[in-house]
């Protein structure tokens, strides 16, 4: 027989899947069961129908990196300017430019759900003084491969003066504005555990600890919603000759997960012909 089945759009348990198919493809008849479950043809749609049933889980970004696998070419694949950057010995995601003043960055695909919570969480170390010549940044969200184009938002560590502090920017069309300028002063060889929460209602929060375990300090909190267009998720280092190797990244995890709260259902199971 040829069936025409519709199938539900949203997030399907497994069990409700196997249910689901199994009223599709219920055997007729004296002693079907058995023929039914041992038919290729059978045992073909059934595992067509749970892939189908099961696609619209994948509705969800995230992503983890703890680099541990001593490259950052693939699971998850980062690109940019790749022959700038290296995992040491230390399984950290290290700047490894020549010694001249430049700019470093990578960048890997992250297309958030921005009707959920989502969270960034990384450990960040700059073995030198923070400063304008001198910084680092964590894109957030971009919608430019180069991170610097484009529009988003980004985490920067490194300014003028003795008071460096963790500072969230929108930005869009070359326009910068600071939304949070955290309350830790970080001014010498700063080394933090960093997380980032954006709640559905554009609440940012940026939170900080000098250590793994916390405490977790509150650097500050703004609401910004302007922006809610980004594919990509980078790190961009800028430097002077003396500190092109010294930026180091690690234990970074990003994650935005649909939430369904609908109940999936078999729409109609339709026989075309017998």
């Amino acid at each position: 027989k040829t069936f025409s089945i519709t199938l539900p759009t949203r997030p399907v348990a497994p069990i409700t899947a196997i249910l689901i198919v199994n009223s599709a493809i219920k055997p007729r008849g004296k002693n079907s069961t058995f023929n039914a479950v041992k038919s290729p043809r059978t045992m073909a749609l059934r595992t067509l129908l749970l892939l189908l049933c099961w696609i619209p889980t994948l509705g969800y970004a995230q992503f983890i990196d703890d680099f541990t696998d001593g490259e950052f070419s693939s699971n998850p694949t980062w690109w940019g300017d790749t022959m700038l950057f290296q995992v040491n010995v230390q399984g950290q995601l290290q700047s490894n430019g020549p010694a001249t003043p430049d700019t470093a960055y990578l960048y890997t695909a992250f297309s958030p759900n921005f009707t959920d919570t989502i969270t960034w969480t990384w450990y960040w170390r700059l073995d030198f003084a923070p400063s304008n010549n001198n910084q680092g940044r964590v894109f957030l969200l971009s919608s430019d491969t180069t991170l610097i184009n484009g529009a988003g938002y980004f985490l920067r560590l490194g300014r003028n003066g003795s008071d460096d502090a963790l500072e969230l920017f929108s930005y869009s069309g070359g326009n910068e504005v600071q939304l949070i300028n955290g309350i830790t002063i970080l001014s010498s060889s700063p080394e933090r555990w960093v997380t980032v929460h954006r709640y559905p209602d554009g609440l940012w929060e940026v939170e900080s600890s000098s250590d793994a375990g916390g405490p977790f300090v509150l650097e500050g909190s703004a609401i910004d919603s302007t922006i809610l267009n980004a594919n990509y998720f980078g790190v961009w280092c800028k430097y002077t000759s003396s500190n092109s190797t010294d930026f180091y990244f690690d234990n970074v995890e990003v994650d935005s997960a649909m939430t369904d709260t609908t109940p999936p259902s078999l729409i109609s199971v339709e026989p075309i012909d017998a």
